[in-house]
């Protein structure tokens, strides 16, 4: 296989990964005159991407500056952010690498959750009224990827 087909194979994974996280909690509805189901996802408000955006942003330099003194030298990487509809939870996904040991940091992460959440309020207590009480879960994708490209080249 040569480059091409490598990224052509790598844009349809994540396409795929893209869109599993899109229909994670789909509901099924039928179509008026149709026989065909439907699928209505819960679309985010404006207001709720931005905080995401936002809080995605100073997650990142707060993992960058202070994780590895807590943590150790992992490298961390927020990939997505989630803010529920009234903008008191948010749910954090984080990449770990090397991921040898991402479940066991994950959970050290959880742990340490009223502390990122202290440091996020320093950044943010100008911009929010409420800072959203953080849930870290680990997001795989990346390693995801990686296995499917290890058996299309096989």
């Amino acid at each position: 296989m040569n480059v091409k087909n490598l990224m052509m194979w790598g844009v349809i994974v994540l396409l795929i990964v893209g869109l599993f996280q899109l229909f994670q909690n789909p509901k099924k509805i039928f179509h008026k005159g149709k026989d065909r189901i439907m699928y209505l996802c819960k679309m985010e408000s404006t207001r709720q991407k931005k905080i995401s955006r936002l809080l995605q942003k100073d997650l990142a330099i707060i993992f960058q500056m202070d994780a590895p003194a807590i943590l150790g030298s992992f490298m961390f990487t927020i990939t997505g952010v989630r803010v529920s509809p009234d903008l008191s939870v948010a749910k954090v996904y984080l990449s770990i690498f090397p991921s040898d040991d991402s479940k066991k940091l994950i959970e050290q992460v959880k742990e340490k959750s009223p502390f990122f959440r202290n440091l996020l309020a320093k950044k943010v207590r100008y911009q929010l009224r409420i800072i959203p009480e953080l849930h870290f879960y680990l997001d795989d994708s990346a390693d995801y990827a990686d296995e499917i490209n290890r058996l299309l080249k096989e």
